[in-house]
């Protein structure tokens, strides 16, 4: 319902969800949300989930700990509350950022192109594509996020961060909402994209990309976790069936973990592939 009240730009049909899930997770990033649109929802009559209370402590943390207006300052706070307080938080830091980073480096967007995020959990990630579309200076990011409440404590960080005019958070699962993305940015708007929700369905969501038409010519495609948890599908379509398709894997340690982890970096070549065709 989020997912068709966002696509349909109905706010009255996603304030109502919003306030139906506020009544029984009452988070304040959900809260947050609804009153940044000039709606003050009841006190709800439930006391928060045990399962929210890490990630309602991650966002008291966060706005402590960190200064806001600055991305920077926000990711670190993140990190210092998976080292100390949260270990259950397990995000693309250290290694893995550089690995984000540096791609993006390498293959800067357009003005037209964006970046797609395939789970964006509590949206540490999505700050750090925000920040970076931010000091590029083009392009935006659209994540996706399946859990409504990870889609408001998302959209929270973003805000702490100041990055939503550059980033925004979508819910809904990636078959339902890339149908919404082809229609708004058209075809070949995707130059840059990070999939980290789960490695099973990592070949079928890169498949509905295709599908789409959503590659910009020479997009990168990054992909974590496909060692452990693991995506042998997706890493064995890369590099068996597509041959316009160039992919690196590099090994290295998970974040705060000691235990080897793949990530999978690819460069779409969509015009040679429009020429084998």
């Amino acid at each position: 319902m989020l997912l068709d009240a966002d696509g349909s730009k109905d706010m009255i049909l996603e304030l109502d969800v919003l306030n139906r899930i506020y009544e029984v997770c009452p988070v304040r990033s959900l809260y947050l949300s609804m009153v940044w649109f000039g709606l003050r929802p009841a006190f709800p009559k439930t006391s928060l989930h045990f399962g929210l209370h890490k990630v309602a402590r991650l966002i008291d943390e966060v706005e402590a700990d960190g200064n806001i207006g600055e991305p920077e300052s926000i990711l670190q706070s993140c990190e210092r509350f998976a080292r100390y307080k949260g270990q259950w938080l397990k995000v693309a830091g250290f290694e893995k950022a550089e690995i984000l980073t540096t791609g993006f480096r390498c293959r800067p967007l357009l003005p037209h192109e964006l970046i797609t995020e395939f789970g964006v959990f509590v949206g540490y990630t999505a700050v750090r594509l925000g920040d970076m579309v931010r000091t590029h200076g083009e392009g935006r990011v659209i994540s996706l996020e399946v859990n409504p409440i990870h889609v408001c404590v998302a959209r929270h960080l973003l805000d702490l961060a100041a990055l939503s005019p550059v980033s925004e958070v979508r819910p809904g699962q990636a078959k339902d909402a890339l149908p919404w993305i082809s229609e708004e940015c058209g075809s070949a708007s995707v130059g840059f994209s990070f999939m980290d929700h789960r490695g099973t369905i990592f070949h079928k969501d890169f498949a509905l990309l295709e599908r789409k038409s959503l590659f910009a010519p020479r997009s990168r495609f990054i992909a974590d976790n496909t060692l452990n948890p693991g995506a042998p599908q997706y890493l064995w379509m890369q590099n068996f069936q597509l041959t316009s398709t160039r992919i690196v894997q590099w090994a290295l340690t998970e974040f705060l973990a000691e235990h080897e982890d793949w990530t999978a970096v690819s460069d779409i070549d969509t015009i040679r592939n429009a020429t084998d065709f």
